[in-house]
């Protein structure tokens, strides 16, 4: 019972972590790939002051966000997937733990039926 529950907990995990991927994933395609495609077209020695400042303000503040959202969303979807995995770790290792003392328990009664 144990187990099931750590593993449904487990899949939700993972299920939120790809979800949070594939939003990154979109907010690259739809932000952030725009404005580096943007800024490869443009002529910068043409441009006078006041064009530089406009494109300048259309690239970099947006882009940061976006990137650092992507970053933030990167982070947690590792966190998630790194729980999941100590999670899954720790119900493998006490059931094998619980399996090693149920042997020990069965040995011991099968020593002492001999003895």
């Amino acid at each position: 019972a144990i187990q099931a529950s750590a593993s449904k907990a487990s899949k939700a995990r993972i299920f939120v972590a790809a979800m949070l991927y594939v939003l990154g994933q979109i907010i690259t395609v739809s932000a952030n790939i725009p404005r580096n495609n943007r800024v490869k077209t443009l002529n910068i020695s043409q441009l006078d002051d006041d064009s530089l400042a406009f494109e300048r303000g259309y690239f970099e503040l947006p882009w940061r966000k976006w990137n650092t959202a992507r970053t933030v969303l990167c982070m947690v979807t590792s966190l998630l997937l790194c729980a999941s995995l100590l999670q899954e770790e720790s119900v493998v290792g006490a059931d094998k733990k619980g399996s090693d003392t149920r042997s020990l328990v069965e040995q011991s009664h099968l020593h002492a039926s001999y003895v």
